[in-house]
């Protein structure tokens, strides 16, 4: 979450991410990537979430359009007055967690990672649970059938889980890290913001979109978002027509 002061006016803004015009590719956002970054490299085949859940995403493009209109119209009042907006995408244009993962899915799954062996990295469909206990025991059940371990003794298995303690640990760290945010059920009102838009001309309007309502959330990940994960993140490769 970043937020802009002045002395006249405040603007409050949710999570923030590259902008929604394809040569804006940069990600200045620190929230979502993680999570698509370790996704993508297969080292996150589910997560300690609510899938119901949503997630409040705004481009950077619209917050600098947004910082602006409300300069325009609070910069050179008279008398200073605190001006509080909030730019978000909750109300507007809602966006769950399970399609924020299907979206991941949909474009690794097209356009996979190539790991340091020369290999495609194959993802599945996120999976979701809401206790820890579950989470770490399917992680585990992963790394055994990653690492090909099958029919193994009760001794071979407490030291393969000994193994793989280290990782499954890591992990459970970072679920916890993100289980507020996952599980969130607060919605942010954005009724100064809709007024603001309402008092735009329609060139305003125009040179600053600040209309999150607008945004095809499918168009955005698979195209702009994900993408720029992959090349400024991930540093990796996609395979063209996989």
């Amino acid at each position: 979450m970043a937020m802009v002061v002045t002395d006249d006016w405040l603007l409050k803004l949710e999570v923030t991410y590259g902008g929604n015009e394809e040569r804006i590719r940069e990600e200045n956002g620190r929230v979502l990537e993680p999570l698509i970054f370790f996704y993508g490299k297969g080292h996150l085949p589910c997560v300690l979430a609510d899938p119901d859940c949503i997630v409040d995403v705004v481009p950077i493009d619209m917050v600098v359009n947004a910082t602006m209109a409300a300069i325009a119209k609070h910069g050179y009042l008279p008398n200073p007055e605190l001006n509080v907006y909030h730019l978000a995408s909750m109300p507007m244009n809602p966006l769950s967690y399970s399609q924020l993962f299907d979206y991941s899915y949909e474009f690794f799954h097209s356009f996979p990672f190539i790991n340091t062996k020369g290999n495609k990295v194959e993802v599945k469909r996120m999976k979701y649970f809401d206790k820890i206990s579950a989470f770490s025991n399917f992680i585990c059940e992963e790394l055994f059938r990653q690492y090909g371990l099958q029919d193994l003794t009760e001794e071979e298995i407490i030291k393969f889980k000994r193994i793989f303690k280290r990782k499954v640990e890591s992990l459970k760290q970072f679920s916890k890290l993100y289980e507020p945010y996952l599980f969130y059920k607060g919605w942010f009102h954005n009724g100064n913001m809709q007024k603001l838009m309402e008092e735009m001309s329609e060139e305003e309007k125009k040179s600053f979109e600040i209309d999150v309502g607008q945004i095809n959330w499918g168009d955005y990940f698979l195209k702009i978002h994900i993408p720029g994960v992959q090349e400024n993140v991930l540093k990796g490769k996609r395979v063209p027509g996989c």
